[in-house]
């Protein structure tokens, strides 16, 4: 059986960020094991930096779950938390994304495992970093440490 993690990440800049985080990770719970969570960071916006400071958060889950499912469940639980999604990196109640599914590599128009964006994100970096350290990336198989030691992006990740 391969060991390899399947992680999400849970962001939130939207309300009572913290509780937005724990009814995402109680969203997930109704479908998937929780096996581990990272600590809590407060994070300057990526992309779209003229909006308030998210909270962000991995989860590691164990889930019989394939990872086009998977993707529905987090969409689905985005929704059932009250997000609408309107425009590219607006403020949002929650954010729920696949970084991880094991060592699975694809890439289709709906669905790019490792998340496509996740090595030049320090909020997902640091927490992947301090939980997951041995966590490899299939594609550069570089480990999430590695990865956060190369990254180029200087913005504000503080645990909370």
């Amino acid at each position: 059986m391969d060991t390899s993690p399947i992680i999400l990440q849970l962001g939130s800049n939207l309300g009572n960020r913290g509780s937005n985080l724990a009814r995402a990770r109680g969203e997930i719970s109704k479908r998937c094991s929780i096996k581990k969570v990272s600590s809590i960071f407060e994070t300057e916006a990526w992309g779209n930096q003229d909006q308030s400071n998210f909270h962000n958060q991995l989860i590691e889950i164990e889930t019989k779950l394939n990872p086009f499912a998977l993707l529905r469940l987090c969409l689905e639980s985005e929704s059932q938390l009250g997000r609408k999604r309107e425009r590219k990196w607006e403020p949002r109640i929650i954010d729920i994304d696949i970084i991880l599914y094991r060592n699975m590599i694809i890439f289709s128009p709906e669905l790019e495992i490792p998340h496509s964006l996740f090595r030049e994100r320090r909020f997902v970096l640091e927490p992947l970093a301090e939980s997951w350290g041995t966590a490899v990336d299939p594609i550069s198989n570089l480990d999430s440490s590695q990865l956060l030691d190369q990254c180029a992006d200087n913005s504000k990740v503080l645990r909370i």
